[in-house]
């Protein structure tokens, strides 16, 4: 076999690993092809198809296949440490839950629609940090909108007039996720991963949004332990995205330590 042979021969495997690693993981492949010119023929067209295949890029971008006892013990520490997490924040919850109930008029929990493991939808729950009509200000001042959009969906407490006192300080000390432990047990999320985020939010991560939504959002997640709210999207998407990659049981277990750490110094809370 000549070189421009194996030179096609190489690349076709590449191409077709990438092919599979993409359909396992529920991605769309893509390849950027370069063709040879027409007008070479014999051994001139040979070479130029060789170097069209080394040319070949596969625009795939999937995490690699996980084993099935890997997501099992994962998801059993997600039920453990979400039963766990609820019965001790048990009490808790119900003085903040009159707290919130006292502080303004409304609902003690806050609910929006977040995108899920698969692109799946879901409820994310918090503790109201807003003023019951906190959606409808949001939709109806366009200037707090041009900010909330500029600001990558989100607005710091400081900056954000319809967050209450007490919201604050549940923000501020993360008391306010508290009922996400829920979440966890029902299966929407886990207790580490990617930041739980609105549908507009996806429009961030182009053609990788498939490595995303192939893990479930995090209660916490490495994104948290570097920096939370201090970091940049753009750098906060690839720190999520690497982890989509190559998630580990050690690394969670790591990232929970360190989020304990994280919440008690308040760093990067808003």
């Amino acid at each position: 076999m000549g070189d421009e042979d194996s030179a096609v021969a190489a690349a076709t495997r590449v191409v077709t690993r990438g092919a599979a690693r993409a359909r396992a993981t529920g991605a769309t492949p893509t390849l950027v092809v370069s063709e040879p010119p027409r007008a070479l023929t014999g051994r001139k067209q040979r070479r130029a198809a060789a170097r069209a295949a080394l040319a070949l890029t596969p625009a795939v971008d999937a995490p690699a296949p996980v084993a099935a006892w890997r997501l099992a013990v994962k998801r059993a520490l997600d039920v453990a440490g979400a039963l766990v997490g609820l019965v001790l924040a048990a009490p808790l919850l119900v003085v903040l839950a009159l707290a919130v109930k006292l502080a303004s008029p409304g609902p003690v929990l806050f609910g929006q629609k977040r995108i899920g493991q698969g692109g799946r939808r879901f409820t994310c729950y918090k503790l109201r940090t807003m003023c019951a009509d906190a959606e409808t200000r949001l939709a109806t001042d366009h200037d707090l909108r041009a900010t909330y959009e500029a600001n990558h969906f989100k607005l710091p407490a400081h900056h954000d007039p319809r967050v209450t006192a007490l919201g604050r300080f549940l923000r501020m000390t993360s008391l306010d996720e508290l009922p996400q432990f829920w979440n966890v047990l029902r299966g929407d999320m886990s207790l580490v991963g990617p930041r739980p985020i609105v549908e507009a939010e996806l429009g961030h991560y182009g053609a990788s949004r498939d490595v995303l939504l192939a893990v479930k959002p995090g209660l916490t997640g490495a994104w948290a332990v570097q920096g939370r709210s201090r970091i940049g999207y753009p750098m906060r998407a690839r720190i999520e995205l690497d982890y989509a990659r190559s998630w580990t049981l050690r690394g969670d277990l790591a990232i929970m330590l360190r989020t304990v750490g994280v919440v008690l110094q308040r760093r990067g809370a808003y």
